[in-house]
């Protein structure tokens, strides 16, 4: 939590009796939670309200295990990225701005292959793990020369969310190239 600017972090810290996919489904997504926020926060506060409901949104939870990030699947929790590090769990649901920059980059990787006759194999968001150390979401991955588990090129579009620690992330789960 690198106290990037215009962004809002919510940690909870809540009873290990409580089943964390009770919790945030109980807070019925993350924007759900900044748009109560906007509704507590004093309207004479130098924040651009506009500009905080168009970025990316995102919870950190820490304190987490392995086991508490497993039950977030992306079914239940379709549209969200999560990923594990270190103990936190972070959610974040993407912008529409964040989803186009994503796929202009994934369709420019593609043409670039397709000219240079380079095998590649597109494998969107899926989900990389290496347990119990990491696990990450990109915005879009891609294997090259054959069909991976592990992609060769994993794209984190860095929009409103995200830092440059999603680097350690995929290091952990080893990506090559991010």
């Amino acid at each position: 939590m690198n106290g990037e600017s215009e962004h809002i972090h919510l940690l909870l810290n809540y009873p290990p009796k409580v089943s964390i996919s009770k919790i945030v489904n109980s807070l019925k997504g993350v924007s759900s939670i900044i748009n109560k926020l906007l509704m507590l926060i004093n309207t004479k506060l130098p924040l651009n309200i506009d500009r905080l409901q168009k970025q990316d949104q995102t919870l950190s939870l820490a304190g987490m295990t392995w086991t508490d990030y497993e039950k977030f699947n992306s079914e239940e929790y379709l549209g969200y990225r999560v990923s594990y590090f270190n103990g936190v769990i972070t959610l974040v649901s993407p912008s529409k701005n964040h989803e186009r920059i994503a796929q202009t980059i994934a369709i420019l990787v593609s043409a670039y292959c397709r000219k240079f006759n380079l095998p590649y194999f597109p494998m969107g968001s899926t989900r990389l793990e290496n347990k119990p150390l990491a696990g990450k979401e990109p915005d879009v991955s891609f294997a090259f020369d054959s069909d991976k588990d592990i992609p060769d090129l994993a794209i984190e579009v860095i929009f409103s969310s995200g830092s440059l620690d999603d680097l350690d992330k995929y290091q952990a789960i080893g990506v090559n190239g991010t």
